[in-house]
């Protein structure tokens, strides 16, 4: 491909723009679709270290050219923008390279990692003549906009305070993944997420002259590092009050920016997407108050139902943005790409030299924060050094090892010490490493295939406690939760999909527990990510004669709905899977691919079956209990009077355990519920005593459901998406859970015994939950 467009930054760009992405993450999905809707751009490239995310993108967005490397696409010519959506720690280099084949570049915020960085960045793209675009979208939200002309107008008089409200939940606080750079450490933190309450001061007001901050509520992460929850920044500006706040514990999602002035003030509330003005009127004071808040009520109902109709026309086609935060990113490249179209200069809000002062801002927040951490405070988080993985293992070995001298029976010599010789000096890249060699440990590992999740992380901790060694297979190893981080566990890292990763792992294990299960929006999904890695792992098992596989199901694969009856090992998975929920009928699949392989070539397989799992480390806020809207409102799945099927994490790691070791029972199945006890208002009622939170519970008729699903089902296939399938009532119903399980044979045949008393499941269940989830 050849570009005819010209290089000088003073001279117009002729449409359409050609534009590459560099990066195949979350964000690319909003800015492919702003440049695929723009009537002077073209996405013709897209480069990802990820060849397959790559791949990916490009069959979604109708991009025809995909690339495993910048340099590639770069060589590939003819591109006029590059938009850089990597991890903050590449964007200094990524937008280097693109500056140096002199391609204007739109960047994600941050800019860069700090202040040096962001000075090269402008210095290079300077000599070069390249236009460098900082997106900070939230400066072109609607909303925003309207705050911004009210002040240009003089409606607001002479600016006194601005208040900034980011209370946001970070879900990578509690699930990870730990090792991204944004909880490295927590100027990355401040580095990542402060743009957003900094840029809009630096746009309506100016640098702080003063600064004074606070950082409190330390989370500690499971890789050793702790992070601060809550953020506080008071500032000046000239005469102007700044208060900004980030707030990233769980809680309602509030992003909103108050402006004060002598005449009036102002609110842009950016999630709700609402802009409220509040100026005096003719009246009275009495009287004034009432006019000002029903004209406020007034202008809240009709932003409300043009935000609904602006959805309800998005995907049915009639309109582009139906989401306020596509929205503002769309508004953003618009008003970046017309800066090209037309050699203007870009303008004020995406300017580099703004976005050099937002980090800039953000380093004098993170110096600011007071008073000094103390020595003991240090060690909970705001400059808490990253340890390696090595590090942190060791660590808790050595901890272990004193615990075992002072407090156990254990001494010298043992499988136990043996094991944790090895866990805290194995390197799976050393050649000399024998996985067979009865030195290091004299019992071999069993291999646990999603060991980071909830009931996997139950499982490892089981195992250990047995004093049993254990191989994990993961993604990341900096990123496992505490109980993967025991010195009788192995850490290897690998990709299910990728069979040299799942050979080598298998190498030297005695048993494989496989819990780890794919996560996809399409049938399509679910076979590439859950079905096929599964097939092979089984066939892998068989050529290296691994002993048992203990593959965990689950009920869904059943039909349990009001007709199901009574439910046993005996009971046929649902003959109607084909119209269930993609889980459920992946679920189905799998097991009968199990079933074939232990009947045609002799696989030594288990499956387990858990029913509704509760527990600490899992959230109290379940989906088998009903259709959560965030964690105040609950849509019970029925009239929420009968018992349910639940069962406790512990107790299933026993049973999967228990599995492993019953010999004489490959090819068999083991469903995994509790007694019943509770019913779902009376877990909910539970859930509302002990948290004391107040939830708003709605029984909700089944019919409801299946309408509300059909109805969407129905606009998308007027619209033809992709992603429709016909909605089932069938499926819907069988949610509800009304059969009832006869896991007799789990207790006689594996001698499983679970906890199935009122207090156990109340206290296990949910109180445990609740105070690891709302810590």
């Amino acid at each position: 491909m050849s570009s005819t467009h010209s290089l000088d930054p003073n001279v117009r760009l002729a449409a359409p723009l050609k534009v590459g992405l560099v990066g195949a993450g979350y964000i690319t999905q909003w800015h492919a679709a702003a440049i695929n809707q723009h009537p002077d751009a073209e996405l013709v490239a897209i480069a990802d270290v990820n060849v397959s995310a790559a791949k990916q993108a490009a069959e979604t967005f109708g991009i025809a050219n995909h690339f495993a490397s910048v340099e590639a696409m770069l060589n590939f010519g003819g591109l006029d923008v590059v938009h850089v959506l990597v991890p903050p720690d590449a964007h200094a280099a990524v937008t280097s390279q693109c500056i140096a084949a002199k391609v204007n570049v739109f960047l994600e915020k941050p800019m860069a990692t700090s202040s040096l960085e962001c000075d090269e960045l402008l210095a290079m793209a300077d000599r070069h003549g390249v236009r460098l675009g900082i997106n900070h979208n939230f400066l072109f939200a609607r909303v925003y906009e309207d705050l911004r002309q009210c002040i240009d107008s003089g409606k607001l008089g002479r600016i006194d305070a601005i208040d900034i409200a980011w209370n946001k939940q970070l879900p990578q606080l509690n699930h990870g993944p730990y090792s991204i750079w944004m909880l490295r450490d927590s100027t990355n933190l401040l580095l990542e997420l402060g743009p957003h309450i900094v840029s809009p001061v630096l746009d309506l007001a100016s640098f702080p002259d003063q600064i004074t901050g606070i950082a409190t509520h330390p989370i500690a992460l499971p890789c050793g590092r702790s992070m601060m929850r809550n953020w506080a920044f008071s500032m000046t500006t000239g005469r102007i009050a700044v208060q900004t706040r980030l707030s990233l514990g769980s809680g309602m999602t509030e992003f909103t920016i108050h402006v004060r002035g002598s005449h009036g003030s102002a609110t842009a509330d950016i999630e709700d997407n609402t802009f409220t003005l509040n100026r005096a009127t003719r009246y009275s004071m009495d009287f004034d108050r009432y006019h000002r808040l029903k004209q406020t009520s007034r202008d809240l109902h009709r932003q409300a139902k043009s935000g609904l109709h602006r959805y309800i026309g998005s995907k049915l086609g009639l309109a582009k943005h139906g989401n306020p935060y596509g929205e503002s990113i769309a508004n953003a490249i618009t008003d970046y790409y017309q800066s090209l179209l037309s050699a203007k200069e870009v303008s004020s809000r995406l300017s580099g030299a703004l976005g050099k002062s937002a980090i800039e801002l953000c380093e004098q927040l993170d110096r600011s924060v007071i008073p000094p951490l103390c020595k003991d405070d240090a060690d909970a988080g705001h400059r808490f050094a990253a340890p390696t993985t090595n590090e942190s293992v060791n660590r808790t070995a050595a901890t272990m090892r004193n615990a075992a001298t002072e407090n156990s029976p254990i001494r010298n010599g043992t499988a136990q010490d043996k094991a944790i010789h090895h866990a805290t000096t194995h390197d799976e890249n050393d050649p000399n490493d024998d996985p067979n060699d009865g030195s290091k440990c004299d019992r071999k590992p069993c291999l646990v295939f999603g060991g980071s999740g909830f009931i996997g992380q139950a499982l490892v901790e089981r195992l250990t406690e047995q004093g049993r060694p254990v191989r994990c297979f993961v993604r990341r190893p900096d990123d496992v939760p505490a109980p993967l981080r025991h010195p009788l566990v192995e850490l290897v890292r690998g990709d299910m999909a990728n069979d040299d990763d799942v050979a080598r792992s298998l190498q030297g294990v005695d048993g494989v527990f496989h819990l780890a299960r794919g996560v996809g929006k399409t049938w399509q999904d679910y076979l590439t990510l859950d079905i096929q890695p599964t097939q092979q792992l089984a066939k892998q098992c068989l050529a290296h004669r691994v002993g048992r596989l203990v593959y965990t199901s689950s009920i869904d694969a059943y039909y349990a709905g009001s007709q199901a009856g009574t439910i046993t090992e005996t009971t046929p998975l649902d003959p109607r899977i084909e119209g269930r929920n993609l889980y459920a009928k992946s679920k189905a699949v799998i097991e009968d691919d199990l079933a074939r392989l232990h009947r045609d070539e002799g696989l030594d397989v288990v499956i387990t079956r858990p029913g509704i799992v509760i527990g600490k480390g899992g959230s109290p806020f379940h989906w088998g209990i009903g259709m959560w809207t965030g964690e105040s409102f609950c849509q019970i799945w029925g009239d929420g009077n009968h018992k349910l099927p639940l069962v406790l994490v512990d107790d299933v790691a026993d049973g999967l355990i228990a599995a492993m070791d019953q010999p004489g029972i490959d090819g068999e199945s083991f469903n995994f519920v509790a007694d019943p006890v509770l019913t779902a208002r009376e877990y909910l009622n539970e859930l509302q005593r002990v948290s004391n939170i107040c939830i708003d519970i709605k029984p909700t008729r089944i019919w409801h459901f299946y309408l509300t699903d059909m109805a969407k089902w129905m606009v998308k296939t007027a619209v033809r998406h992709p992603d429709r399938r016909k909605p089932s009532y069938y499926d819907w119903e069988s949610r509800t859970q009304k059969a009832t399980f006869d896991c007799s044979r789990s207790k006689q045949v594996l001698r499983w015994q679970p906890h199935s008393d009122r207090q156990s499941l109340i206290q296990r269940g949910i109180e445990d939950a609740i105070d690891v989830s709302m810590a």
